[in-house]
């Protein structure tokens, strides 16, 4: 039978969740801190939802998901979504401000004439400066 990451250590683990650079969950799986090398990143796993992230962790790594962590997994799920504003270079009226003929407007160039802007909110890995 092969062995996990979990079966072969009785030192209790901690993970820290957040996104990957595709936008996808990720958990990141730390020695716990009785460890010989405490605090020290051993893997990590990525999914696209949280319930497939507790599924793959349940079933690669024998942890299970906390009902406090995979609250904490819904809401960043919930954060990295798409949602859209209404236009601020036309105010919302679909139409170009600064276009020269009132008679034949053309459509705005940020929304294209639907009066609304989708925006997806994707957490990549920060960058060091």
């Amino acid at each position: 039978m092969p062995t996990t990451q979990a079966s072969t250590t009785t030192f209790p683990d901690h993970r820290i969740f957040g996104f990957d650079s595709r936008g996808q969950l990720r958990a990141n799986l730390h020695n716990g801190p009785d460890s010989h090398a405490p605090g020290a990143l051993y893997s990590w796993t990525c999914a696209p939802t949280s319930g497939q992230l507790a599924d793959k962790l349940a079933a690669f790594w024998e942890q299970e998901i906390s009902a406090e962590e995979f609250e904490v997994l819904e809401q960043l799920e919930a954060a990295n979504a798409e949602f859209e504003l209404d236009c601020d270079e036309c105010a919302a009226t679909g139409v170009d401000p600064g276009g020269l003929s009132e008679h034949e407007p053309e459509e705005c160039r940020v929304c294209h004439g639907a009066k609304r802007v989708g925006f997806a909110t994707i957490y990549a890995a920060r960058v060091a400066a």
